[in-house]
């Protein structure tokens, strides 16, 4: 895949693009470099890495390995019968939730692999027993987050370009930018 910069008329290659430098964009950069992915590249349009994962305080999961170490039972189908119920069962997309649910354990065990460190004490009573989790620390959990995994993919030399935003992904032939 090619990548042109037409504002500088920069010509990069890549193997894969991700458009979007936030939790999401991170992640799935930093799993594509994991799984022996090179040459990536991850466009950003603002002049700043996170989106609004870097402004998260905390993230739900159930069945993770903090709750384990901590004694909690927070199982994946509790937590979706409550979902869809909050949802009247006709507002989303039940395999969507489904998926989201299931992974989300795996999510945090992942992240502890990448040297996130979460505070099984400050596991927070929501609707669903203690699926609220939390940085160690006193705040800024989003942030810190962002920063390693900004600092992972960086180490695992995934190209970052703030400042670039990408128009439109054309499969097989690259990245379209919009005109200057």
């Amino acid at each position: 895949m090619t990548v042109e910069k037409s504002v500088n008329t920069e010509h990069l290659k890549a193997d894969m693009v991700v458009m979007g430098c936030g939790g999401s964009g991170l992640v799935t950069a930093l799993t594509a470099a994991d799984n022996g992915v090179k040459n990536i590249i991850i466009l950003e349009k603002e002049g700043h890495r996170g989106g609004n994962s870097a402004l998260a305080g905390e993230f739900f999961a159930c069945d993770s390995p903090v709750q384990a170490r901590e004694g909690i039972v927070c199982r994946a189908d509790d937590c979706f019968k409550l979902a869809m119920d909050w949802y009247h069962w006709d507002r989303v997309n039940p395999r969507l939730v489904r998926a989201y649910i299931n992974v989300s354990g795996d999510t945090v065990r992942w992240l502890e692999g990448k040297g996130v460190e979460f505070d099984g004490k400050k596991l927070i009573k929501s609707q669903i027993s203690n699926s609220t989790h939390t940085g160690k620390g006193d705040s800024g959990f989003g942030g810190k987050l962002i920063s390693l995994l900004f600092k992972k993919c960086e180490e695992a030399g995934v190209k970052i370009l703030l400042h670039t935003r990408g128009k439109k992904i054309l499969r097989d032939a690259g990245v379209k930018f919009p005109e200057p």
